[in-house]
C-alpha cells in the first residue's frame, strides 16, 4: 500500500493499509524547549479533540469501506508531519521518502481512528506538532530542521520526546507495513513449492536423522 505518482491515497487504500499495520502492533514506545513568541503559528495546527465515532469493529470490510470516522488532520499539520517523516525517513538509492509513499496520509488515518491507542497518540503528536510549528520548523532551513530533530530524538528537549517517539512508531509502522515497506524488508511470504525434497544434509545430521528423504 502506497501512493503511486502524482496520484493521492484513497480513504479505501489507507483503510487497507491502516488494517494491515496491525492495530494491535507491540507499542513501541518532547522537543523544543524554546518557543516562537508569535501568537499565530500554532493556531494553524491546534484543533479540539473531536467527539469519537465508533469504529470499525474486529475487522474492516475493505469491499465496502465505510469509514466512520472523519480523517482530522489539518493542512498546516500535514505539512509539519511531511517535513518530520521525510527528516526521519529520506529518501536514498533504493528507498523512496515518507512523504512519497503517503506515510503523512497513513498518520493522519492513524490519529484519526477512535481507539484507545490512537486516541493517545493523537493527543501527543498533535501537541508536539503544534510546539514545532510555534519554533518555526516549516520555515527552517534543512541544516536547522535538522537539528531541532536531533535535539528531540536525543532526549536533550525531554519534553518532548514522547512525541518524538510516538510520531516515529506511527511513521515507521506505515512506511515498513507499505507495499515498498515490505519489500524493503525483504518479506516474501507464502511461496508455492514444485518439489520439497525434504531437510538438508547439514540439518538431517544435526537431528540425528538418516540421510535421504523423510
Amino acid at each position: 500500500m502506497g501512493r503511486k505518482p502524482g496520484k493521492p491515497l484513497t480513504r479505501r487504500e489507507t483503510l487497507a493499509w491502516l488494517a494491515r499495520a496491525g492495530l494491535t502492533l507491540p507499542l513501541v514506545p518532547p522537543m523544543l524547549s524554546g518557543c516562537s513568541d508569535d501568537p499565530g503559528q500554532s493556531d494553524a495546527v491546534s484543533q479540539p479533540v473531536p467527539e469519537s465515532p465508533a469504529g470499525y469493529g474486529r475487522d474492516p470490510d475493505l469491499l465496502n469501506p465505510t469509514v466512520p470516522w472523519p480523517l482530522t488532520m489539518t493542512r498546516p499539520q500535514l505539512d509539519l508531519t511531511e517535513k518530520l517523516g521525510d527528516l526521519i525517513l529520506p529518501s536514498d538509492w533504493e528507498s523512496p521518502a515518507a512523504s512519497e509513499i503517503g506515510v503523512p496520509e497513513f498518520i493522519d488515518e492513524w490519529i484519526s481512528a477512535p481507539y484507545p491507542v490512537q486516541a493517545a497518540d493523537r493527543a501527543t503528536i498533535l501537541r508536539g506538532l503544534e510546539r514545532l510549528a510555534d519554533a518555526g520548523f516549516l520555515q527552517a532551513s534543512p541544516a536547522d530542521s535538522g537539528r531541532m530533530v536531533d535535539a528531540i530524538a536525543s532526549g536533550r528537549d525531554s519534553g518532548d520526546y514522547e512525541f518524538f517517539k510516538r510520531f516515529r512508531y506511527a511513521a515507521m509502522t506505515g512506511y515498513y507495513s507499505s507495499d515498498v515497506g515490505i519489500r524493503l524488508l525483504g518479506f516474501v511470504g507464502n511461496v508455492s513449492l514444485a518439489r520439497f525434497d525434504g531437510p538438508p544434509p547439514e540439518i538431517r545430521r544435526l537431528i540425528g536423522l538418516p540421510p535421504g528423504k523423510t
